[in-house]
């Protein structure tokens, strides 16, 4: 009993010795595997979170590119405004010539002039939501020209 397990030939040791020697080679097979996994699943993951910096840097670009189109919306839509002051302008003083072939004749310019402005405006929706912006660009104009701006 001091020397441990006994066993009845050298046949039976040699045979759980060739069982413990195949178990542990499957164990180190099973360790390498267990490792190159993890090795894979960290690539991966290192992979997949440079996919989705790349991702949300595209996002801040895409609405980085948004805000300066809708800044450029706004400011043509201001100038449009400011064109059409200008045009209410023509048409009152066409309205006090007095020669009437001429005053028909500018009229019939202007007419055509309205009715392209009218086609190419904005629609009712698409100002509400750049009103704001418009404010803002109205007013920065305003302290552009030191406040001599006319009044639409």
């Amino acid at each position: 009993m001091g020397r441990g397990i006994e066993f009845s030939s050298l046949r039976e040791l040699g045979l759980l010795i060739e069982q413990i020697e195949f178990l542990e080679e499957q164990n180190l097979k099973l360790k390498r595997r267990i490792e190159e996994s993890e090795e894979v699943a960290l690539d991966l993951l290192v992979e997949k979170e440079h996919e989705n910096q790349k991702l949300a840097n595209r996002i801040r670009e895409l609405a980085e590119e948004q805000l300066q189109v809708q800044e450029i919306v706004s400011r043509a839509i201001l100038a449009l405004k400011e064109l059409k002051h200008i045009f209410d302008q023509l048409q009152n003083a066409v309205n006090y010539i007095p020669i009437p072939e001429i005053r028909s004749s500018l009229q019939s310019y202007l007419n055509r002039i309205m009715a392209i402005f009218k086609a190419n405006l904005p629609s009712t929706g698409s100002r509400k939501l750049l009103q704001k912006n418009e404010q803002d660009i109205y007013q920065a104009n305003l302290e552009d020209n030191h406040g001599s701006h006319r009044e639409p």
